[in-house]
C-alpha cells in the first residue's frame, strides 16, 4: 500500500489502509467471480461454436450443448454479480467515509455535513474528498 501512496502523508495512508481493510473481503470475492466469469464465457462460446461448426452436421450433440450453455449462463450470472459487488464496494466505502467524517470532533457541524453531502453526491470522487477532509482535520488539530 505504501508504494501506491508515497506522496501522501502517513495519517492519510493509515486511513486508506483502514478503508482497504473494510472493503478487501468484498473485493477478493469480486475478483474471484470476475476471473471465473472471464474463463467460463469464452470457453462456453468457443465450444458451442465448435459443436455447430463440426464436420458432422447430422448429429446434434445435445448433452455437450446443454453443458456449455449452462457454463455460459453461469459465467454471465457471475458477471452480473461482479457488477453488484462493485456497487457494494462503493457503498461500503462511502459508508465508511461518512462514519469517519461523523466521528471527527475538531470540525464544525456545518463543515462535516458539507463533506458528507459531497461524498454522497459524488461517490466516484469520494476518495479525493476523504483525503481533503483528512488534511483539513489535521490542519485544524494542529492549529488548536
Amino acid at each position: 500500500m505504501k508504494s501506491k501512496h508515497k506522496h501522501l502523508p502517513a495519517y492519510i495512508v493509515d486511513e486508506f489502509k483502514e478503508l482497504d481493510r473494510v472493503t478487501k473481503p468484498i473485493f477478493r470475492k469480486m475478483r474471484r467471480y470476475a476471473l471465473l466469469s472471464f474463463i467460463a464465457i469464452p470457453v462456453s462460446l468457443i465450444n458451442i461454436l465448435s459443436l455447430f461448426l463440426a464436420q458432422k452436421t447430422d448429429q446434434i450433440y445435445i448433452l455437450p450443448l446443454l453443458l456449455f450453455s449452462i457454463i455460459g449462463a453461469f459465467g454471465l450470472a457471475l458477471q452480473k454479480e461482479v457488477k453488484f459487488l462493485y456497487q457494494d464496494i462503493q457503498a461500503t466505502s462511502v459508508q465508511f467515509i461518512k462514519e469517519r467524517i461523523q466521528k471527527t470532533e475538531v470540525m464544525h457541524e456545518h463543515k462535516r455535513k458539507s463533506y458528507m453531502e459531497s461524498v454522497v453526491k459524488e461517490p466516484f470522487s469520494s476518495i479525493n474528498l476523504f483525503a481533503e477532509f483528512l488534511e483539513e482535520e489535521r490542519r485544524l488539530k494542529t492549529n488548536k
